[in-house]
């Protein structure tokens, strides 16, 4: 009769309990995805109804001109409302309609104000919405483009421009308060190397700097290894000379 282990046993044990887990996992899973197509649907609907409202408010009331909007500054401070002289119109609508909800306002104001950049039409501003991701992507774009999209258009500018700007020389390296580095960007061109610009960027410094610890560390790490290597051959080589000699004598 074969004898079982104990170890074989809670590995069974644990194996059944996981498998539990996981099913227990996709009951919930099965909730959320009603919950996602019924409850959070409609509430992102209504949402987006509401941002389509105050997007059409904010049209109107800048068809009526500059005079009207002096006299909602004063009808606004008269409720309350709180703003500067800075605070866009987008920002004072969404403070009326949804209150106080920090810094929510200014996120709700920005995707109203990228929808008026690219001239999206009122009517169609919740279905817009929907099919540029939602409130976090829209508030993200730049233009009308996505951060990804940007970052990418304003390489292609560098790329263009940097090549036609005047060497800079490394003497000439800005001097940045706080730290005693800054980042050199060399341009390759048919084997010869050039510097074109410095970043005095203090994060991106940071981040440099760490992953060049990490290098440093690495290459630490294997010239010890490479050291203790060639002390252990060199060992190995005195002993097995000193056996030779011992061996020649006797």
């Amino acid at each position: 009769m074969t004898k079982i282990s104990k170890a074989a046993i809670k590995s069974t044990a644990n194996a059944l309990t996981a498998q539990q887990c996981y099913e227990a996992m996709l009951k919930i899973a099965d909730k959320a995805a009603t919950w996602h197509s019924t409850s959070y649907k409609k509430a992102t609907d209504e949402l987006y109804a509401l941002l389509s409202d105050c997007y059409a408010s904010v049209a109107d009331i800048r068809s009526q001109g500059t005079a009207t909007v002096r006299e909602l500054n004063k009808v606004l401070k008269q409720n309350g409302i709180t703003f500067n002289d800075g605070t866009g119109l987008e920002t004072k609508v969404v403070r009326v309609v949804f209150g106080n909800i920090g810094k929510r306002a200014h996120i709700y104001a920005r995707v109203l104000g990228n929808a008026a950049k690219q001239a999206v039409k009122p009517t169609v501003f919740a279905e817009w919405l929907a099919e540029q991701g939602g409130v976090e992507a829209v508030r993200k774009q730049v233009n009308g483009l996505t951060p990804s999209q940007v970052k990418a258009e304003r390489v292609a500018k560098a790329e263009k421009a940097l090549p036609l700007v005047k060497e800079k020389r490394l003497a000439n390296a800005p001097k940045m308060d706080g730290s005693d580095y800054v980042i050199a960007i060399v341009q390759h061109t048919n084997g010869k190397q050039r510097i074109v610009g410095f970043c005095e960027n203090l994060t991106l410094v940071k981040q440099v700097l760490a992953k060049a610890a990490e290098e440093a560390e690495k290459q630490a790490v294997e010239v010890a290894r490479a050291d203790l290597d060639r002390k252990q051959r060199e060992f190995r080589q005195k002993i097995a000379t000193a056996t030779t000699l011992d061996a020649v004598a006797a």
